[in-house]
This record gives structure tokens, sequence and C-alpha cells, in this order.
């Protein structure tokens, strides 16, 4: 259970926080804005991410929590790469927009996934892996994110960050695939 939830916690962390390491001095970069109105550009990941969170329990009456990682991964890669390319204040808010739609829904499903698949006598050890690959990735960003920008400059190390989550919601996808051929042979 924790060889699929984990990593995809991993990798999920890992991408997003190269958007607030890095997002600043790309915008500085292209002469857009200062301090406040990056704050205020970054405050949008937050915005976005409060209805999918709110919103969770109907989301899963129609998607399985698999199909939930797969559309989240996408759509974080989707909102790096946009960002990677926008040269425009609008069009580098939809991507950061586009980066935080589906952290609300990706927390809460990572939780309720994992727990769901180990017995109640591992949840509490269960939790502490999960932790550990969410604040493991918060750790890793900068490490992942700093040679690529070094390689690559801002932009260029921003897509090449965005490979993580667009491959992780392709495995997703597959496995998801795979869990609906498997349930519907049952």
């Amino acid at each position: 259970a924790f060889f699929f939830v984990g990593p995809f916690a991993a990798i999920l962390m890992i991408t997003f926080y190269a958007l607030p390491t890095r997002l600043p001095f790309l915008l500085a970069e292209r002469g857009i804005g200062g301090p406040i109105l990056t704050g205020l550009v970054l405050s949008t990941v937050t915005l976005v991410s409060i209805p999918g969170a709110l919103l969770y329990g109907q989301i899963r009456r129609f998607v399985s929590p698999r199909s939930v990682v797969a559309f989240g991964m996408l759509t974080l890669g989707a909102g790096l790469l946009l960002i990677s390319w926008a040269h425009s204040l609008p069009v580098t808010i939809l991507g950061v927009a586009l980066c935080g739609a589906p952290l609300g829904v990706m927390f809460p499903n990572f939780i309720a996934l994992f727990m769901a698949l180990v017995p109640p006598s591992m949840r509490g050890r269960a939790s502490g892996l999960l932790t550990t690959a969410i604040f493991g990735g918060q750790f890793l960003s900068p490490l992942v994110s700093g040679p690529l920008v070094a390689a690559f400059g801002l932009s260029g190390g921003l897509m090449a960050v965005a490979v993580l989550p667009i491959c992780a919601g392709l495995v997703a996808g597959l496995s998801s695939v795979r869990e609906g051929r498997r349930s519907a042979a049952a």
C-alpha cells in the first residue's frame, strides 16, 4: 500500500514546493511585479485548493482514489508547464491555479486511500510513513529543482520538474484503468 501512496505523496510535495521556491525568481526574471504581487500570486494556490478539500466526499462518489491521484498529478504538471511557458501575469496565475487546484483533493485522498489499504493495527505506523513521504518530499524539492534550474534556467527547470507529476499521473492512470478492469472482471 505504501509503495503506491508514499511515492506519489513525495512526488506531489517535490513538485509543489518547486513553486514557492522558484516562482518568485521566475517572476522577477520576467519583470512581473514585486514581493507583494508574488505573495498574492502564490496565495492563489491555497485559495483554489479549498473547493477540492470541501468537495472531496462528493468527488469520491464518482471517481476512484487512483483516478484522483492521476488527475491531480497531471493537473499539477500541466500547471507547472504553463508557468514555465507563461510570459504574462494572467497566464502565470492560471498556471499557479492549476498547480493548487488538485492539492485540496490530493491530501484527503492520500490519507483515505492509504488508511483503507492497511489493517487497523497498522494505521499509526501507516500515518507516520505517509507523513514521512510528505515531509521528505518537501525536503527533497530544492535538491531536485535546484540542479534542474542550474542546468536549464528557471523556466526550463520548472519544465523539467513538471515531468515528475506528469509521469506519476500516467502511472496512476494506468493503475486506475487496471484496477477498473480487475473489478469489472470480478
